[in-house]
């Protein structure tokens, strides 16, 4: 089969062990031969591939990449953490997202905002000055991504031009009130949904992007990979199964931590409903593998490198906007509010 017709048919690999099933995923890019450059470097990958972790799912975790550690510690950071203040961890992170914040409290973005005019006060510059002068922009922008993450901050800013940001500094509760109004637990929701009937197919999280706010950043930058996840309609009496999309997801890095996050959802709405576990299966669009990756960095070093993620207080936002995509952004930003 010629490299063009393995690229636009569907892969199916299923297996009891996690690790088996992930080494199945990782021969068949590597089979597959396709090689990309992309953001986050060269990578082998291949297109349209179904990972389905059969029940009754085993882990083989010395055949795998984290430790349980290391999966609990992205766990709670990452997905079971309630709220979106920096995560409380020491020092705190911060990230353009995380899973929690989209699917146990979402809430369209409104308490980033509501966090951003909270954070106002604080600042060395009035946005006033921050208007008339760039350096004092860029100041404020940089004092800002110490509270939420540099690509939040940016993206407010450009969705909000300065007469509509001033209304809301002039209300700074309407903020937080909206973020109460909107605040969402989709898990539960789903889970709420499949335990009344059985059969729905509405029974989904997600999607998990913001897109009024990720759109604001051209170039594009942070945007979920995690994108929709369903519990699969069934009789009350079977195992319950649930399957995900996944835009873009790296075989070796990401895989492990996808299928934990999935096996946690899936496990706390079975334990709600009186069910078994069924399968998880897991749609990748693109599957890939990084042949120069590193391979001895912590669970802390790999997520913050993949979503560009940082430490509050470490002078990380000063670096980043000196990269071309920030950097592109940032001038945007400016001469939106210097402009108006």
């Amino acid at each position: 089969m010629s490299p063009s017709m393995k690229q636009r048919r569907m892969h199916t690999i299923a297996a009891h062990s996690l690790a088996e099933l992930l080494t199945q995923g990782r021969d068949a890019v590597e089979r597959a031969a396709q090689q990309h450059a992309t953001q986050r470097g060269a990578t082998h990958s291949l297109n349209r591939v179904a990972l389905t972790w059969l029940a009754p799912q085993t882990w083989d975790a010395d055949h795998l990449r984290w430790t349980a550690a290391d999966i609990a510690w992205y766990l709670r950071v990452f997905v079971s953490a309630p709220t979106g203040a920096p995560i409380a961890d020491d020092p705190p992170l911060l990230f353009p997202y995380t899973y929690a914040t989209r699917a146990r409290a979402w809430d369209g973005g409104w308490g980033s905002l509501a966090e951003l005019l909270a954070a106002l006060p604080t600042l060395s510059f009035t946005l006033p000055e921050a208007r008339r002068d760039q350096g004092a922009f860029t100041h404020m922008v940089l004092e800002l991504a110490e509270r939420l993450h540099l690509q939040t901050v940016l993206s407010l800013l450009l969705l909000y031009p300065p007469t509509v940001f001033a209304a809301f500094v002039a209300q700074p509760d309407l903020a937080t009130a909206m973020a109460a109004h909107w605040h969402q637990d989709l898990l539960a929701s789903a889970i709420s949904d499949i335990g009344a009937n059985p059969h729905s197919r509405r029974a989904v999280v997600g999607p998990l992007g913001y897109p009024q706010l990720e759109a604001q950043l051209q170039p594009q930058m942070g945007k979920p990979p995690y994108q929709l996840f369903q519990f699969l309609p069934d009789d009350a009496n079977a195992p319950l199964s649930s399957i995900h999309e996944h835009r873009s997801l790296d075989v070796g890095g990401g895989a492990p931590l996808d299928f934990a996050h999935d096996h946690q959802w899936l496990s706390t709405a079975c334990a709600a409903l009186g069910r078994t576990m069924g399968d998880i299966t897991l749609v990748a669009h693109n599957l890939h593998a990084y042949p120069a990756a590193p391979t001895d960095e912590s669970i802390t070093a790999w997520l913050c490198r993949v979503t560009d993620g940082y430490p509050a207080g470490a002078d990380i936002p000063a670096q980043l906007i000196a990269q071309p995509d920030y950097a592109a952004n940032l001038a945007r930003a400016w001469a939106q509010w210097h402009a108006e």
